[in-house]
């Protein structure tokens, strides 16, 4: 609801007035539809009020997005300009019944919201049309610098910069268990301008109730690039495999996991414990990767859950030794590691990357940057630098990639109904 200078507002009704309506829903004027057409973003506001006949029922069809843009664009303009026409009656008086007119300021005031959301719709059909991008792109990263998340990003985004040619944006939004950063992307305008990069964490959280929103008020672009996960123990632990870890962890003496309570490590810390038969580990909060590579090291831990990538390093250096790959599949960088699976512990966890737009952005642009992501993932030069790192280019588009993302969220969802428990 829109909000007059009196302070009431108006709904958004059926269309009622067949004459207002051009082809795409609204009535614009030529001279007004050109002007936009060869300036979109210039418009002659007061023009438009000075000649140009509105019904409110014609907002049906501008977007409830573009209410504060409206109210907006209604501030730019003279609300009290004189030469203005005045409040028309709303249906012809009879001889002894008055117009009911409220005071001018009111009605110019109401011309204004309504002639901004007509130049807002027609605005936005033409800025739609052109090449995107055509201003930076806002690329979230929901975590620190210097992170998985941060690094993937800032690898990628000079060939995206090229392939789209256009300017990419990082912003840091560190907290919250991602869900900080995910809520301003969820809350930005849905115009292709703002990216969320995130994973199965984003997933987690909202499935122990942690946000607000769900991961359909999102539009997913891709799913693109994946961090294999693997359980590891300490250089020093006699553990070699998932069956001696499930066996000491069905004894007497507490077997300590580090973990970011909620989050992926946590959550496949769980899926592994479900399978164990009777294996209980004890859960102390250690953080993300970095954090519970620090308490390996310091062998303040017996078993952690690190990123591939984080494992390489100092599983090459002898520090660490990695026990088995969590996902479907061996990793190439650890092709002697079993997976859980072959270990007859059934699971299936990585960190695949979903690359997200708010809701209702427009499809043309969510396929358009799904289309450069898929371009810069083949390019050879870049994924040899992604497996030095230790993440594997994969690619599908959203809607490819839309049953996966549902089926994993419904198992991290009885993951979090059984920590309930």
């Amino acid at each position: 609801m829109i909000e007059t200078a009196s302070g009431k507002g108006f709904a958004q009704p059926c269309l009622s007035n067949p004459r207002l309506l051009n082809n795409s829903g609204h009535s614009i004027p030529p001279h007004f539809r050109s002007s936009v057409e060869s300036s979109p973003g210039k418009l002659p506001k007061n023009e438009i009020l000075r000649s140009v006949e509105y019904d409110v029922n014609v907002l049906e069809n501008i977007r409830p997005a573009k209410w504060r843009e409206v109210g907006e664009a209604a501030r730019e303009i003279d609300l009290f300009d004189p030469k203005l026409p005045r409040q028309r009656c709303n249906s012809k008086p009879s001889k002894n019944q008055a117009c009911n007119t409220e005071p001018e300021e009111n009605m110019t005031k109401f011309k204004a919201i309504v002639a901004g959301a007509f130049a807002l719709a027609l605005g936005s059909q033409v800025a739609t049309a052109q090449e995107y991008p055509q201003e930076p792109i806002r690329m979230i990263v929901a975590a620190g610098a210097g992170g998985g998340t941060d690094v993937l990003v800032r690898t990628i985004q000079p060939y995206l910069e090229k392939e789209l040619n256009g300017t990419i944006v990082v912003v840091n939004v560190p907290g919250s268990g991602s869900v900080g950063g995910s809520r301003q992307a969820y809350e930005a305008d849905p115009d292709g301008y703002t990216v969320l990069v995130n994973h199965v964490t984003l997933l987690t959280a909202m499935a122990l109730g942690k946000a607000d929103f769900k991961i359909t008020d999102f539009e997913l672009a891709a799913l693109g690039v994946e961090i294999p996960l693997v359980s590891v123990v300490p250089a020093s632990s006699k553990i070699t495999n998932l069956d001696e870890l499930m066996e000491l962890a069905r004894g007497s003496d507490p077997v300590i996991s580090g973990v970011n309570l909620g989050a992926v490590n946590h959550f496949s810390m769980l899926m592994l414990e479900a399978n164990g038969k009777g294996a209980k580990f004890r859960y102390v909060q250690t953080g993300g990767g970095a954090a519970t590579t620090a308490a390996l090291l310091g062998e303040h831990i017996n078993v952690g859950v690190l990123a591939g990538s984080e494992a390489l390093p100092i599983t090459e250096s002898g520090e660490v030794r990695v026990i088995a790959a969590l996902g479907g599949d061996r990793i190439s960088y650890f092709p002697d590691v079993p997976t859980a699976t072959e270990q007859g512990y059934p699971m299936n966890m990585g960190v695949e990357y979903m690359w997200l737009m708010p809701a209702g952005t427009p499809q043309d642009r969510v396929e358009r940057f799904g289309a450069a992501l898929k371009a810069v993932l083949a390019n050879p030069e870049l994924a040899e630098t992604l497996k030095k790192r230790g993440m594997v280019p994969t690619f599908q588009t959203g809607s490819e990639a839309a049953g996966e993302v549902a089926e994993l969220y419904k198992t991290l969802e009885s993951v979090a109904a059984a920590m309930e428990k």
